[in-house]
């Protein structure tokens, strides 16, 4: 089993960069009167046991990197919301690789081509050893690394260059806010598909949020252990519980498109890109963004999962 030492060094290739400053200018590069966007933010719904949500995040990863390369002056902000594949899972009681699809996802399959060719473009060796199960608890520690106390607010409240930005809002990996909980997302997605972790443990959860979070909590010798408190003050405490219930209902029920399958992207709160697309797919859909003309709804071939 790799160690949390090990999941934290890999998610820190994984969470997508940090934000440049913000600037705008006109679509020829030019002062004038029609701008361009240059502020993407980026809320990515997502379960964690989902091999595709894993592909994307390494793709957009790329993606920021690849777009900010051409646009130096482009703000990327990425934040999470939470999406149930299985909301009636129950802990620690499935085999990982007939879990997810009801079917062994081994490589040697035929059917299974198409996701192993994408995660092997990503850099994601998918091992997917051992026993999972429900994921509420792990997507209530992702909700606690961008609060300290369970709301409804959507993710999108919490990016940093926004009017609606919440007080909350900060862009250190190690202080509450979008970085952190990528840097946590990182490390779950890593522990679950890539070794063989058990990301409905609560035990476990508390383990590693401890490592990732550990900069949240006060380190003075009277204080009591950071994975103590995240299970007493977050995965027993069942008002995080119906927050993260309340928010996978908005994704599905509360949008004016609403969300039937991860990975979806949504971007500034109008453009939807669905399914498990290439760095290259999502850098022209941010050009397209960038000057208007995004495809929406209707952008991108699915390749997720309801």
């Amino acid at each position: 089993m790799a160690s949390i030492r090990d999941l934290l060094s890999s998610s820190q290739q994984d969470s997508p960069a940090e934000p440049a400053p913000e600037g705008t200018r006109s679509p020829t590069g030019k002062s004038g009167t029609v701008s361009e966007t240059t502020h993407f933010v980026i809320e990515f719904i997502l379960d964690i046991v989902c091999p595709y949500c894993y592909v994307t995040l390494k793709n957009l990863d790329a993606a920021i990197t690849l777009y900010k390369a051409r646009h130096p002056e482009a703000v990327v902000e990425v934040v999470c919301t939470p999406f149930f594949l299985d909301p009636l899972a129950v802990r620690s009681a499935y085999n990982k690789s007939t879990y997810i699809q009801g079917r062994d996802l081994h490589p040697r399959d035929h059917k299974n081509e198409h996701l192993f060719d994408l995660a092997k473009a990503a850099g994601i060796d998918f091992a997917w050893e051992g026993i999972t199960g429900n994921t509420r608890d792990a997507h209530k520690l992702l909700r606690f690394a961008l609060e300290p106390a369970p709301t409804t607010v959507r993710s999108t409240a919490f990016v940093a260059g926004g009017a609606t930005s919440h007080p909350e809002t900060n862009t250190s990996a190690t202080a509450r806010g979008p970085a952190l909980q990528l840097r946590l997302l990182a490390t779950l997605f890593a522990a679950h598909h890539t070794g063989d972790a058990d990301v409905s443990d609560p035990l476990f959860l508390c383990v590693l949020g401890a490592a990732v979070l550990g900069d949240l909590f006060p380190s003075s010798v009277e204080s009591p252990r950071p994975a103590d408190v995240l299970r007493t003050r977050v995965l027993e405490n069942p008002a995080w519980g119906a927050a993260v219930d309340a928010l996978v209902a908005d994704a599905r029920r509360g949008r004016s498109v609403p969300i039937g399958a991860v990975p979806t992207l949504v971007v500034n709160d109008r453009y939807v890109i669905g399914g498990a697309q290439d760095a290259e797919f999502l850098v022209g859909e941010l050009e397209k963004i960038r000057v208007g003309g995004g495809r929406g709804a209707e952008a991108g071939q699915s390749h997720g999962q309801e």
